[in-house]
């Protein structure tokens, strides 16, 4: 039996194609990384879209990706939810320490050099999940759109 999240593949295709970006954001060990690399790859590889993946934002390119119509980065790090993320932890202030805030404008910094849209990955707790999903709009590095799509297995069907 195969599991395909196949409306979960045309949501995510239909974002892309209205230019806008998605985060997919999920909880850790959920097969968000699983499911980009066997099914949303090869969905998107079928329709004739090139895509390229980056397993981290340490994988970008210095320059611009070219010769691609969309770009997949695994483990992006989203700053917008920092607050709501210091509520649900009040004795882990600062939430993000000076060296990582650091390193995430570096990715920001990186991520900014992409020009096309894309699925950026995001973790989160499965509490925080509701609060990323309803209020992070838009794309940290440059402020384009992006539709946030959380990560279940309610988006699957069975297909044998």
């Amino acid at each position: 039996m195969v599991i395909i999240k196949i409306d979960l593949l045309r949501r995510i295709l239909a974002v892309l194609q209205s230019g806008r970006s998605v985060f997919l954001v999920g909880s850790t060990d959920s097969g968000k990384t699983r499911f980009v690399q066997n099914e949303l790859v090869p969905f998107l590889n079928k329709q004739e879209i090139r895509v390229n993946y980056f397993a981290s934002c340490d994988n970008l390119p210095k320059e611009g990706i070219k010769n691609t119509d969309f770009v997949i980065v695994d483990e992006v790090e989203v700053m917008q939810d920092m607050r709501f993320l210091e509520t649900l932890h009040p004795n882990e202030r600062p939430y993000y320490s000076a060296q990582y805030t650091n390193k995430v404008q570096q990715w920001f910094r990186a991520l900014n050099r992409i020009q096309q849209t894309g699925v950026f990955v995001v973790t989160r707790k499965k509490r925080a999940i509701p609060n990323f999903i309803k209020n992070v709009q838009t794309l940290d590095w440059n402020g384009k759109t992006a539709e946030a799509i959380e990560f279940t297995d309610d988006h699957s069907h069975t297909r044998a």
